[in-house]
């Protein structure tokens, strides 16, 4: 057996030992995980499925469970179970990094079953080939077919053309009337370039330091969560949770931050600000400060899809942390692959992703406006985005102002028109305003955009 083939089972026994171990904390993820197409045949030894035909039972019983309950239900049962056996059953919750990463052991183990049907229906293709030499050769693709076939229709059901085009056309009468195919924009001229952020897409926002992308993001995020009504979810790798919250109330009260941490800021402003941080944390805003590494940010972008959130933001992609699945891999490679299980991870649960990226060090040195090119480690991360939005300086306007003019350059867009628009940026009340009049979109109120 191959090193690889053997790194894959012991992969596999430890998310399927884990995935179990989330279930038993926290029992209420069974339902969770079986609607995203947790199935009995995915594990892969008979002691772990009679483990869950355990917790099935229970689950059809209407009953709560934990470990101890699940482990006295597989005494009950077998009581041949050796100490060796029982002790098992406790190392499926030592295994399990906790319930929020119920989804990633769930896209784990599913993505080892799949492969090992696609091994199953190779080798009867090939059996076959020695077995019925008489078959022609398109009978036997044909085989091979449908069991390639009955894989993907695990995953999802292949669309009539006449779905195809109920899907397309609800999508162009949503545009009719809400003047936008994906979420709307807080800013009009950015809402007439990218016509609305769209679901399953990645959007990047690109800056070098201190240009405002957490800000940007922000701003948009408290928009979608609170004139839009969507469940909305924020991934921070670089700030705290309780930063992002003081960045959203401030930006809404449009108290100086620098002020409040300094001290100077007024009884009212103080006031309007405990205002504006009460009404925010009660918008459908979700906010994860707590992991930094590729899988991590995948799995809690899957359970954030599965509780509800339709937008995510990601701050930032370069200050994630290596792990074992980019050991040996360059920083460009290291990158593109971040870059590409969050696409992936995006179409997957079809969430707006918009991913914070920093810019590379030479697009500082040379003093121009950023371009494609000056993404920071990888070309990759533009190649795999539906929009790139950077934002810099306005040359004529001096860093140190306390309102700034930037460009907002919408440098790519797989979906409409690129092109710059004008806005100020106001750091210190953790808000970006448009120059021109930000007119409402349809069926919006007037006051609800900047």
């Amino acid at each position: 057996m191959s090193e690889e083939v053997r790194g894959s089972i012991v992969n596999s026994e430890h998310s399927e030992n884990a995935i179990l171990g989330a279930i038993m904390m926290e029992s209420q993820f069974l339902p969770v995980l079986q609607g995203q197409g947790l199935k009995r045949d995915m594990f892969t030894s008979a002691f772990r499925r009679m483990i869950y035909d355990c917790m099935i039972d229970l689950q059809k019983k209407g009953s709560e469970f934990d470990l101890s309950i699940v482990a006295d239900m597989m005494r009950r049962r077998h009581p041949d179970m050796t100490v060796d056996e029982e002790s098992r059953i406790d190392s499926c919750v030592d295994a399990c990094l906790g319930p929020s990463m119920a989804i990633q052991y769930l896209y784990e183990i599913k993505e080892t079953y799949k492969k090992t049907m696609l091994g199953g229906v190779l080798k009867n293709g090939a059996k076959i080939l020695t077995r019925d030499p008489d078959k022609t050769s398109e009978e036997i693709v044909s085989s091979i077919r449908m069991g390639l076939d009955s894989i993907v229709s695990e995953e999802a059901k292949t669309m009539t053309r006449d779905e195809i085009k109920e899907k397309i056309m609800a999508g162009v009468n949503t545009a009719k009337e809400s003047g936008s195919i994906g979420l709307i924009s807080r800013w009009l001229p950015i809402q007439r370039k990218l016509a609305g952020y769209r679901y399953g897409k990645v959007t990047i926002i690109a800056a070098r330091p201190k240009c405002g992308k957490t800000t940007f993001v922000c701003n948009e995020c408290e928009y979608s969560a609170r004139s839009l009504g969507v469940p909305t979810g924020i991934i921070s790798v670089e700030m705290k949770e309780d930063e992002l919250w003081t960045k959203i109330a401030a930006a809404r009260a449009e108290v100086d931050t620098n002020k409040l941490d300094n001290g100077e800021a007024s009884h009212d402003e103080v006031l309007a600000f405990e205002q504006a941080l009460d009404e925010v944390m009660k918008l459908p805003i979700t906010i994860v400060d707590s992991v930094d590494t590729i899988e991590g940010v995948c799995s809690t972008m899957r359970m954030m899809a599965v509780e509800g959130v339709r937008r995510v933001a990601i701050d930032y992609l370069q200050l994630l942390s290596p792990s074992t699945s980019t050991k040996g891999k360059s920083r460009q490679q290291e990158v593109a692959y971040w870059s590409g299980m969050i696409t992936n991870t995006a179409k997957q649960t079809d969430l707006q992703t918009l991913l914070v990226s920093q810019l590379s060090r030479t697009s500082v040195h040379e003093k121009e406006k950023p371009q494609l090119h000056h993404l920071r480690d990888s070309g990759a991360i533009e190649q795999d985005a539906g929009a790139v939005i950077f934002i810099s300086e306005d040359s004529d306007n001096p860093s140190f102002a306390m309102d700034r003019k930037v460009v907002v350059d919408v440098a790519a867009n797989r979906f409409g028109p690129a092109g710059e628009c004008s806005m100020i940026f106001c750091p210190y009340i953790q808000k970006f305003r448009s120059t021109e009049f930000d007119g409402p979109q349809k069926s919006e109120a007037k006051d609800r955009r900047f």
